[in-house]
């Protein structure tokens, strides 16, 4: 990702200091700049795992798609690894077994409060209250069901 966005710069810093605090003796490297671009995370991707041994890996950003195919092409042992937002390929990499987890920020809450947001502005009225953002943790054992997915095969089934 990008440091200049606020989120990724929050969870790097959370993430580095819960590590440094509960596991001091990981060495952590620097983080890889990629603008949440697919293909630029995918060729550092494979950079990094051709010159050193990595354990575990952890994109703050977007660009999952690329660090997916870099880890399907690995053909050692992959290391652990943790992206953000459940979507339709890292969904999949994680049924295939190419990423162990996926940290969901909820996408469908935020954007019912943003709207919430903009209609209370629009109407001039307190903002009601709001559902706390309570991000999702998902591995392959509790991945909930892929409805779309699941009627656009019933229909093509029928």
């Amino acid at each position: 990702g990008s440091l200049d966005a606020r989120d990724h710069a929050e969870r790097l810093t959370g993430f580095r200091e819960v590590l440094q605090a509960d596991f001091p003796q990981v060495e952590l490297l620097d983080p890889i700049m990629t603008k949440d671009d697919a293909q630029v995370l995918n060729a550092q991707t494979r950079q990094a795992l051709g010159q050193t041994e990595l354990t575990a890996l952890y994109n703050v950003g977007a660009g999952n798609s690329g660090l997916i195919a870099a880890l399907q092409e690995e053909r050692g042992t992959r290391p652990f690894c943790v992206v953000h937002e459940l979507v339709a390929h890292s969904r999949q990499a994680l049924l295939e077994r190419h990423i162990d987890l996926v940290i969901d920020q909820r996408p469908d809450v935020e954007i019912n409060r943003a709207f919430t947001v903009l209609r209370a502005l629009i109407d001039q009225k307190e903002l009601p209250p709001m559902p706390d953002l309570v991000p999702t943790i998902y591995v392959r054992d509790n991945l909930p069901a892929d409805t779309l997915t699941d009627k656009m095969k019933a229909k093509i089934d029928d």
